[in-house]
């Protein structure tokens, strides 16, 4: 018999292209319940989640940070991936920012952010390779990769 405690993820993004599917895995693998944070828990996507089993639903917004501390609160990990398209590149960047911050606050001990290249810097910085998801996304990885230096006891 194994003596294995399921670990609990808290996922912001989980309705979203990317997130269904990383729900879908980890509930698939029995070792992990699954918090999703949803604007509407009676949206067909999130009742979708509620049918995998081992997940729950937290309905609110990432850009509330009650609603951050308790989706985080009792998690062992994050999965968070913010849609740029829909919130644009400055909310993004300051609501990843924010959720680091608080995950550590709530003793998260391994945080995914969902990110992508960092495009304007990989380009020289070159304004007509601008792509503000593609930005936004990448500046909050290397922000990401350098508050890990300071906080790898932690997190």
């Amino acid at each position: 018999m194994s003596s294995h405690t399921t670990s609990k993820i808290f996922v912001i993004g989980g309705t979203g292209a990317q997130g269904i599917p990383i729900i879908r895995a980890l509930v698939a693998d029995k070792k992990y319940s699954v918090r999703v944070l949803s604007r509407d828990s009676a949206s067909r996507r999130a009742t979708d989640l509620l049918t995998l089993g081992n997940v729950s639903i937290l309905e609110g917004t990432f850009a509330d940070e009650a609603i951050l501390r308790e989706g985080f609160r009792g998690c062992d990990g994050a999965f968070v991936n913010i849609d740029g398209f829909n919130t644009g590149e400055k909310t993004e960047i300051y609501w990843a920012i924010r959720s680091y911050e608080i995950a550590i606050e709530e003793g998260i001990k391994f945080f995914v952010y969902g990110n992508l290249d960092y495009a304007l810097k990989k380009a020289g910085y070159d304004s007509k390779f601008r792509a503000g998801h593609y930005d936004g996304k990448g500046r909050v990885g290397e922000w990401i990769l350098s508050q890990n230096q300071a906080n790898k006891d932690r997190m």
